[in-house]
């Protein structure tokens, strides 16, 4: 009888010890190493002291500045890894998501997500999960601009593409922005490349590729790029027109191409032994201006064609005349044909000058006999 009280009293200890061991386990474990992944805007703040082997995690989702569409959370810890839905609050193992819910975990009204410490253990990690979120479009700024096409409602993740038409065949893209989010990208209208603007007031610039194609009027925002709402905006430049010339005995130049609503100023230089023809003509977009739509200085040779008239391609005509001096060719022989007329008329004078000596000489002659 006291040999088997004995041994109750032997096991009453060992469990006693077993609990104890436990409840301190829980009570003190050792601290383990943790993260947190904050994602797509998404933040965590952590509700309770530092995570530890067997004790409860309270974690705090703040969505106010999410951007993308959560799923759930991934859990991994020293004793397996876990999934928790959204939208129920269930958590799962993560090898088999139909098998009976372990719990809610994640209180959907409060945005509070709790781990069991009874699944702590070791180390511990928590990510979020999103799915593909349609953001919305703003498209601002473009009262010279049309949308022609939108390919689809843009998605995180997914390419976005959208064509602009300008409402005057004279009007082209200056400067396309493009927002997402909290990222600035700025496309030259030009060439289409694009620049993410790093810190604006050291205008640091990266150049993530060519977006949008000046010739169409495309804009393609790789899928890479898209986490949240997107803003489009552009404004217009006045086109650049070409400029052909027919110049005689003159070269021609000029400072800038002719652009769209801004006057244009060219120049003839007559060559050596040319002079600068007294009219010119002009044409624009095929039809010759008159004479009141652009000046043109016989003396300088200045062209300046008018901003309410430069609507397309200039052709300009000028013609170059040749100096009138009608005598520049023959100048070496009319001057040896005046010194010779004058030394013939000298020698006939005193050719006569002598003859007319000579007859009065022999007057004289005879009178005295």
């Amino acid at each position: 009888m006291i040999r088997k009280a004995f041994k109750i009293l032997i096991c009453i200890s060992l469990l006693a010890s077993l609990f104890l061991s436990s409840a301190v386990c829980y009570a003190d474990g050792g601290n383990i190493s943790y993260s947190f992944v904050d994602s797509k805007g998404l933040k965590f703040n952590l509700l309770s002291g530092e995570p530890a082997e067997g004790r409860d995690v309270r974690l705090a989702a703040d969505l106010s500045k999410c951007y993308g569409t959560l799923t759930g959370f991934e859990i991994k810890t020293g004793r397996g890894s876990y999934t928790v839905d959204s939208e129920t609050g269930d958590a799962y193992p993560a090898d088999n998501t139909v098998a009976d819910s372990l719990g809610v975990w994640y209180n959907i009204g409060n945005h509070e997500l709790v781990i069991p410490g009874n699944v702590i253990a070791d180390e511990l990690s928590v990510s979020p999960s999103f799915a593909g979120k349609t953001v919305r479009l703003n498209i601002e700024g473009l009262a010279d601009f049309t949308v022609e096409s939108v390919t689809h409602s843009p998605q995180a993740g997914k390419r976005f593409d959208v064509t602009f038409v300008p409402l005057s065949k004279h009007n082209e893209y200056g400067t396309i922005t493009v927002t997402v989010y909290d990222k600035v990208y700025i496309i030259n209208g030009s060439t289409g490349v694009a620049n993410r603007v790093g810190f604006v007031l050291e205008e640091e610039y990266t150049s993530v590729g060519t977006w949008f194609d000046p010739a169409t009027g495309r804009l393609s925002v790789p899928g890479k790029y898209i986490d949240g709402k997107i803003t489009v905006s552009a404004d217009k430049v006045g086109k650049v027109y070409s400029v052909s010339v027919l110049v005689s005995h003159a070269d021609f130049s000029s400072d800038s191409r002719p652009q769209y609503g801004t006057a244009y100023t060219s120049y003839v230089i007559p060559r050596t032994g040319y002079v600068l023809p007294k009219n010119i003509t002009v044409k624009v977009d095929g039809d010759e201006l008159e004479t009141k739509h652009y000046s043109y200085d016989t003396s300088s040779g200045r062209i300046s064609v008018f901003g309410t008239r430069v609507r397309g391609d200039i052709e300009i005509t000028a013609l170059c005349e040749k100096i009138n001096a009608p005598f520049t060719a023959d100048t070496n022989r009319i001057g040896l044909w005046i010194a010779l007329t004058g030394i013939s008329l000298v020698g006939i004078a005193a050719v006569v000058w002598i003859l007319h000596k000579s007859k009065g000489g022999r007057s004289n002659t005879k009178g005295k006999h």
